[in-house]
Parts: structure tokens; sequence; C-alpha cells
């Protein structure tokens, strides 16, 4: 049986260069907002009347900052119109409304809103925006300085929205930033920005942002500005204003001083030196000291104080990263040479019995990526020095024929920095409201402020704790450090732990902080008798919490590229610098046992766990002279807990895939190693 054609009927085509129109909200109320207040503004752009399309772009820059609203914008193909409509405008207004939206979407939404942009070329008419600033400022017919005072706001606004743009372009990825910075125009942009003396300060510092966001770990931009005398003069010209602009400056140098270290090239001769850009950033850290002094007596000083917040997080920024290249660079390197450990194969059986051979390993093998050892004297004792790497001889110190470049910078760290930031800890606590007991009433409104000034304030002290946890200087500043320290623990890390407080996101940077104060006294830190219970207590809630996910290995914070971040492994650090301490077998027998018993679970214990219980336990039993090796490590039997887990360890060891935490691996790889040369090392010791 024939069949019948299909008639052929003209179809209607839709547009290509149109997306798919938005469905409307299934929700009332979201439809009534779309129809009410986002339809308007939309079809108010594409309107006759150049004032009605500013307008309708200003109002669409207000409703971005309501998430409802800025949501509904976003299906609307807002970043279309702006871009294809409205920053192409032949009237000025427009054109920078039209950029302020796209900056406040790029604020809002951020990284990934940020990378749709790039893919939407949005550097091109960046660079062709930047051009229209630069020759406003070349012109001459008429000038800059004679044009009424609006439309000199309207340049400035423009030129802070494409900083604005171009900061937000960077925190995308380092591709991003390195297309940005090859863009010849863009450097010149930011100087010219910064030469000109009718420029207002907001301009200036908006620009200093955004250059630092830029040249941080950026060698192109960082070389360009490093060799132009006319731009290093110009940056230093701010330093020393004791103001935002005094302190972003200080960043872009600091950036200067860390591209070129890592690079391998010597500083120019026109950059300022980290000590004195230290010293700069210090003297601003004065201010707001003085500041958080009088917020401990007067509520209105508190608001005022917690109103400063950007100038006092940048401070402490760049203060923290200061401190974080100092210990890079002035860190030593370990002295034995030998070849690196490559682990053991994936296709080696590890679920044989271990042989009885299985200590002979040739010392030459053993990788020096440890961080441990507190003898100096024991007899025949290679392979344990080999284990802890000989870190800790002559308790840390060097002589002074051998210190650091970098002694001035971690004397004015301890004796200047250090205190001014404990003082704003204590004036600015997690809580306020909560956390001060005085008969000073605070202002709870600003208790979001406080709180930022407080994490920032810890990030920054953090960082120079493991600075000095790990860097060799003189013994006057040592113990000028430990004063500090042993007030840290008393004012800003016991507190936290004497609340017994759930909240993981304060434990961690207080528990890292810990981790650093005890390490770098030797864990001679002022206890109470049961005060190291708390990190076990810590310890075992951050367990219970992401034992509950079905991952059973994933970290319990926000840290799982990097599983010796989470905050069990800072608990177990903690509690092995603690137990280093003499005169406390007690503290020292719960703390060894609690290492065992977290081996002993293997393999439901992480493994960064278990690596992190080894390395310290191998640090706090390395020597048989410690008051406590003998009534804990040997009557306690932990030889022969530590024998009969070897077979354990390997196994989590032969079960981590390369691939996916190389890391990891290779620390485990190494432990496992460092475990059978321990405990050859232990027999050897007793039965000598």
């Amino acid at each position: 049986m024939g069949k019948s054609r299909k008639r052929n009927r003209p179809r209607q085509r839709q547009d290509p260069t149109i997306g798919r129109p938005p469905k409307p909200p299934a929700d009332p109320e979201t439809a009534a907002l779309r129809d009410q207040k986002i339809l308007p503004v939309i079809a108010a752009l594409a309107g006759p009347e150049s004032k009605k399309r500013s307008e309708a772009a200003i109002a669409i820059a207000n409703l971005i900052e309501d998430q409802r609203c800025r949501k509904l914008l976003l299906k609307e193909q807002i970043v279309r119109v702006i871009m294809e409509q409205t920053i192409t405008d032949s009237n000025l207004e427009v054109v920078v409304a039209g950029w302020g939206v796209l900056r406040n979407l790029a604020l809002e939404e951020g990284p990934d809103f940020g990378l749709h942009l790039y893919r939407q070329d949005i550097l091109t008419p960046v660079e062709a925006a930047v051009r229209n600033v630069i020759d406003m400022f070349e012109s001459t017919q008429p000038a800059l300085s004679s044009l009424p005072k609006p439309r000199q706001n309207l340049l400035w606004s423009l030129a802070e929205s494409l900083l604005s743009i171009m900061s937000s372009l960077s925190q995308v990825n380092q591709h991003i930033t390195d297309t940005i910075s090859n863009a010849s125009i863009i450097p010149g942009f930011h100087f010219t920005l910064l030469d000109s003396p009718i420029a207002p300060e907001h301009v200036k510092e908006a620009t200093l942002l955004c250059l630092h966001a830029l040249i941080e770990d950026n060698y192109i931009l960082t070389n360009a500005v490093a060799h132009s005398p006319a731009w290093l003069q110009g940056l230093s010209g701010f330093i020393g204003k004791h103001c935002l602009v005094d302190i972003a400056a200080c960043g872009v140098l600091h950036d200067i001083h860390s591209v070129l270290a890592v690079s391998g090239e010597d500083v120019p001769d026109g950059v300022l030196s980290n000590l004195s850009i230290l010293k700069s950033l210090d003297a601003q850290l004065d201010r707001h000291c003085l500041k958080a002094g009088r917020a401990l007596e007067d509520v209105d000083s508190y608001a005022d104080a917690a109103a400063n917040e950007k100038e006092i997080g940048l401070v402490l920024y760049f203060i923290g990263s200061i401190a974080a290249d100092t210990q890079m660079h002035s860190e030593a390197e370990p002295g034995l040479d030998k070849d690196e450990f490559e682990g053991f194969a994936d296709d080696d059986d590890m679920d044989e019995d271990v042989p009885e051979d299985r200590h002979e390993v040739d010392a030459n093998k053993l990788d020096q990526n440890g961080t441990h050892d507190t003898s100096s004297e024991i007899e025949d004792g290679l392979d344990m020095e080999l284990v802890t790497n000989g870190e800790h001889t002559n308790g840390g110190l060097q002589s002074s024929s051998s210190l650091p470049s970098n002694e001035s910078i971690l004397g004015y760290l301890v004796n200047c920095t250090t205190p001014k930031i404990l003082s704003i800890l204590r004036a600015f606590p997690n809580h306020p409201a909560e956390s001060d007991t005085s008969s000073t009433p605070r202002n709870t409104g600003s208790s979001r402020s406080s709180s930022s000034i407080h994490g920032i304030s810890l990030t920054a002290l953090n960082n120079i704790a493991w600075t000095i946890s790990i860097t060799p200087f003189a013994i006057e500043v040592r113990e000028q450090w430990h004063t500090h320290a042993q007030d840290i623990w008393k004012d800003i890390i016991y507190p936290v732990l004497n609340t017994n407080t759930a909240d993981i996101e304060l434990a961690s940077p207080i528990t890292s902080l810990a981790w650093a104060i005890s390490r770098s006294m030797n864990g001679q830190v002022m206890l109470s008798r049961y005060e190291h219970k708390n990190f076990i207590a810590l310890y075992q809630a951050s367990t219970s919490l992401h034992s509950q996910s079905n991952n059973p290995f994933k970290p319990p914070t926000n840290h799982q590229d990097d599983p010796t971040e989470s905050l069990n492994v800072k608990c177990i650090g903690v509690l092995g610098s603690l137990a280093l301490c003499p005169n406390r077998i007690l503290q020292n027998r719960d703390i060894g046992t609690f290492l065992l018993t977290i081996l002993n679970n293997l393999p439901q214990t992480p493994p960064e766990d278990a690596v992190e219980a080894l390395n310290q336990l191998f640090d706090i039993y390395a020597d048989k002279e410690f008051d406590y090796d003998e009534p804990v490590f040997v009557q306690g039997g932990f030889l022969a807990y530590l024998q009969a887990l070897q077979p354990k360890v390997q196994k989590m060891a032969k079960g981590l895939d390369k691939r996916t935490t190389p890391e990891l691996r290779d620390r485990a790889d190494e432990v496992v190693v460092n475990l059978g040369r321990f405990v050859k090392y232990k027999m050897e010791e007793r039965g000598s």
C-alpha cells in the first residue's frame, strides 16, 4: 500500500542570535516579582531616551544586591543585553551604568561568573573602555581637569568599575590573569590613574588593590613594574600616608619581592625592602591598636574600629604574607645527602606477613621530608637521625654566625607586631556580645565585623607563629617570643577550647595556632593537668562529625585537596608537641596512648591521621634519656604495639592511589620505612 507524501510546510525558524526565551517562574510570588520589577527595567534599557536607559541600568545594579532579583535577571539574559546594548551606548552615563551592572554581578556571583564573562570575551570591551579612559586623560581639547565635575565623576566611576571587573577576573585562574597582564594597555592604565593629581583617593585605592590582585604570583606584570623606575617611584610615594592607599601600595611592593624571590631574581634597588614595608604596615597597626584600646572602654569607639574592617584586614593579610615568605626563604635545608625514597610499588604484595629482615633498608633510600629530631647524642643512631632529620639540634637555635638574613624581619614580627595583633584579638573577640563579661556594654550590631576582624587576626598570627616555630634565630628573640606565645595560649587559645565550642570553623584556626605555639616552645606551654584532653575531645568530636558521611576518609574540614590540613591532623600535631615537655609523665602517657589508639583503629582511621600520629610518636620517643621514655614507652609496651602495627600501616600505604593523592601516598610510604627504622632503633637502644 502506498504511503502519502508529507507536505513541505514552511517553518518559522528562530533567530539563532537570540537565546531560548526563559520560562516564567512557577512560583506565583517569583512570577509577580519578575513581571513587576525585572521585565520593566530590562525593557527600559532599550528605550529611546538616554536618561531612561541610564536610570534602568542603575536600577538593575541596585536590584542585583537581592539574590532573587539577581537570579531572575540572569535568567532574562541580562549579561547579553548589557554587553550588546548598554556598554556600547552612545551616551556615557548609560555606558558607565552598564559597566556598574557587570561589576556588581561579578562581585556577587564570584569566580564562576567571572569565568562566564571571560568566555563571553569581556576583555575585548574592557580594553576598548580602558583606551577611552586613557584618551580622556591625554586629551587637551578639552583637558580633563577643565571638564565639569559631573563629567569627571562619570570617568572615575567607569575606571572603578573596570578595575573591579579586572580584579574579579584575576580571581578565576592564572591563565586569565596572564591574559590581562599581557595586554600592554593594562599596566599603563593603572599607573595613569595613580599618577593623576586630580584622581580621587578612592580611585587610587581601587587601582592599587586591582594591581595587587593582578601582580600576585604573576611574573609577567611583576617584571614589567619592577624594571620601571618611574612606576616604582610612584608606588613608593604612597608609603607613609597612613591610609588605605598606603596599605595597598605596601601589598604591591611586597608582591614584587615574593614573585621575584620565587623566580630566583634579585629585587631592583628601587623596591623598598620587606622590613621597610613591614614597618609601614606596623605603623598602620598602631593606629588600629589605639582604636582597639578605646573600643574596650567605649561603645562608639568599638563600632568605629569595626567599621575599619577593610583596612585592618589588608594590614594583617600583608603582615601574614611577609611572615610566610620569611619562613619560606630562611628555612635551612637538611644537611644529609641521599637519594630520594620512591615508595613502594603498587604491585608489592603487602598483605603477606612482614619478613624477618623488614628493617634492613639501605640508609640512602630514606626520604628527608620528615621534621623530627630531639636528640643529638644517640650512639650509633643514624637510623633515628634519618627518621627525625636532626631538626631540633641545640634546641632549634643557631649561632649568630649562621643566622639567616631575615633575622631582622623575624625580630620585628616578634617584638613589635605580635603584641599589637594580640591587642586587636583581645579587643575584638569572636562573639563580642557573648564573650565580654565586663560591665561595659557592647554594640551587638557590629558583632559580624568583630568576628571577621578576629578571624583575619588569627590568620596573621598563625602565619607568624608557624614562621617562628620552624625558623632558627637569636636566643633573646626566641625568649621574647615565648613570653608572647604563653599570652596567646592563655588569652586566645584556652578560652575557645575551654568553652567546648562546636564551631568547627573557629576550632580549626585555633588548633593550627595552638600547634604552632606548642611546637615553637617544644611543648613547654603552661597547662592545667587535664588541658591536653581538650584536644583529644576535639579530635573525637571532629571524627564523629565526618564519620556520618558516606566517605569514611573524607577530611572533616574544607581541605579535601590537602588532607594534612584537616582538623584531625592539627589536633594530633598539637598533642605531639605538648607531649615533648619534660616532667609531665601523666600527660605524656595520655597522649601516647591516644596516638596508639588512633593507629590501632586502622583501617578505619583516615590515612592522614595515621601518618601524623606515627610522625609524632617518632618525635616524642626519639631518645631513651627523656624522662618519660622509660615509664611510658617501655613500661607501657609501646614497642610491641608498634611492631604489631607494621602490616596495617603497610596495607594503608598501599591502598592510597598515587594518582589522586600523590603527596599523601609519598608521606605514607615514607612513614612505613621510618616505622621499621624506629622499631629497630628502639630495640637496639634498650639492648645496648
